[in-house]
């Protein structure tokens, strides 16, 4: 996993070929089969679609790119039905590219007697042959494991005997909201105005009456925000979960490192599973059994979706809850099931159920 940490996953650097050599090699083959196709000239239908290719991608990079897009992706796909909405944006894909490429299409073809009738066959034909060629080379590097290997159920089945609140920030970092682990209770807590932090951690109540504060914790500033004062019991959550030195000042929450970090809410005798997240999407979260040597893998990253995991807690039972994108989910390891518990963001879970009595204070800690 640091090799990839450190160079990249394969998806992205056969994405940065693709943009930059391969739709030259795309052009050369769409226009070599419309030349064979509709006896017009090689080099021609060749040099047409060679254009036609490096003008869909900037088209559809330009599409992609509008933040109107990227949040309609974010907020509509989900692990409910992600495998649905890859396949409605696939063929919608698919069309645009054969509307774009008609028009050189026409040119590829020669002088035909229907050049509009010819252009959108040869458009239709050669867009799917290069679509196929590249679902081939793009899914031996891509990862879309919701759905396929792992079931994606209801939260009350997923949960299964864990009980407890998992607090989140909403996802414009506005909102601080807590539901239960089954998904039978959502409540708002709290508005707040904290920027975007890092994640949510907790620390020794400074009252001294032996619970825990929430904190939000910014990782560029090492500093950390009073969210809720004595919300919950010492103890309810890992000591990786609070805060720590890190000198000079600043603090640092080691669970919430994107290279691996976990907070293991699990008794000593039960962490049967190895737990490991990556960096990367492609590298998501890996679990082994070391009773069996079972092993679990979650991953999705894919030309369309690029799911980060973050902020994975272990809880007792094989229960995972863990930051998958803009969602927060619940894996249980033991059934190879996944749960949406909720859309946002720096989940924090708590086992035992706090009682919010204090008061919200905003200055910075």
């Amino acid at each position: 996993m640091s090799t990839l940490a450190n160079v990249g996953t394969p998806l992205m650097w056969g994405t940065l070929c693709f943009l930059t050599v391969g739709n030259a090699l795309i052009g050369w083959l769409e226009g070599s089969l419309i030349a064979r196709w509709f006896g017009s000239r090689r080099r021609t239908a060749v040099l047409a679609m060679v254009l036609a290719n490096y003008l869909s991608a900037v088209v559809g990079i330009m599409l992609l790119s509008l933040p109107v897009v990227r949040d309609w992706v974010e907020d509509t796909i989900t692990i409910e039905h992600v495998w649905f909405w890859h396949a409605v944006m696939i063929v919608g894909l698919y069309v645009l590219t054969v509307v774009l490429e008609w028009p050189c299409c026409i040119i590829a073809c020669g002088g035909r007697r229907r050049p509009l009738r010819d252009g959108m066959y040869a458009s239709l034909g050669a867009s799917g042959v290069s679509y196929v060629l590249l679902a081939l080379l793009s899914l031996p590097v891509s990862a879309l494991t919701p759905g396929l290997t792992i079931a994606v159920d209801r939260v009350e089945h997923v949960a299964g005997g864990a009980r407890g609140w998992v607090y989140y920030l909403s996802e414009k970092s506005d909102v601080l909201w807590r539901v239960r682990l089954d998904g039978s209770r959502h409540e708002r807590v709290a508005d707040v105005s904290i920027g975007e932090p890092e994640c949510l951690c907790v620390r020794p109540s400074e009252s001294g009456d032996g619970r825990v504060d929430l904190m939000a914790w910014y990782r560029t500033s090492g500093e950390s925000t009073l969210l809720l004062r004595s919300f919950a019991p010492r103890g309810c959550t890992a000591p990786e979960c609070g805060l720590q030195s890190a000198g000079e000042g600043r603090m640092d929450v080691p669970w919430a490192h994107p290279f691996g970090g976990m907070a293991d809410l699990r008794p000593a005798e039960a962490r049967d599973w190895e737990i490991q997240a990556g960096f990367w999407a492609v590298e998501g979260l890996r679990a082994r059994r070391r009773s069996s040597g079972a092993r679990v893998y979650l991953g999705v990253e894919t030309p369309i979706t690029n799911w980060w995991v973050r902020f994975p807690s272990a809880l007792p039972g094989g229960v995972v809850v863990l930051q998958l994108g803009r969602q927060i989910c619940v894996l249980n390891l033991e059934r190879r099931s996944m749960a949406l518990l909720a859309r946002g963001g720096s989940p924090l879970v708590v086992l035992d159920e706090p009682t919010v009595t204090a008061s919200r204070p905003a200055s910075s800690e």
